[in-house]
């Protein structure tokens, strides 16, 4: 409580660090451009998993993905997500069904946006980047974004 500067409780339920409105509002000028990215997705997936905010499910899969890609495990199977959703995997898989969207098609999604973000702020390179997308290699996430370019171009081409 002394470090914190404010009450610490032990035995929750969950972990969490509880913010004031007025201290989020203060920019963070110290942070590298990793760490934002880091803190936007972390924050982002925050957002999107309030409870009753009504969000699309797609958008709440995504936010779980996306704070799952900021740990250490970056474990992004269906099970993993759906338990950070406080639901089964097979109602994960219907809503997002529901809204036209596959488990897959999101987790590549996430992985992409991810993966550009990061090379385009020159917060990781491409090694470190592919080893934080959970692939085996520098070459595997080159494969993966042409796969990516591709499906775009297919989706465009479709319009």
């Amino acid at each position: 409580e002394d470090y914190f500067l404010a009450p610490v409780r032990f035995g929750c339920p969950q972990h969490a660090l509880v913010v004031s409105r007025e201290s989020l509002a203060r920019p963070l000028c110290w942070v590298d451009a990793a760490s934002r990215t880091a803190l936007e997705l972390r924050a982002r997936a925050m957002l999107a998993q309030a409870p009753g905010d009504g969000a699309p499910w797609e958008t709440r899969v995504r936010a779980a993905l996306q704070s799952l890609l900021l740990e250490p495990a970056r474990d992004l199977r269906l099970e993993v997500v759906a338990e950070r959703l406080q639901v089964r995997p097979r109602t994960v898989q219907q809503h997002l069904a529901a809204e036209g969207v596959g488990f897959r098609t999101l987790v590549a999604a996430v992985r992409a946006e991810a993966a550009q973000r990061w090379m385009d702020e020159g917060a990781a390179s491409v090694a470190e980047t592919a080893r934080r997308l959970g692939y085996a290699d520098a070459a595997a996430l080159r494969k993966a974004r042409r796969r990516w370019h591709a499906a775009q171009g297919e989706r465009g081409r479709k319009r």
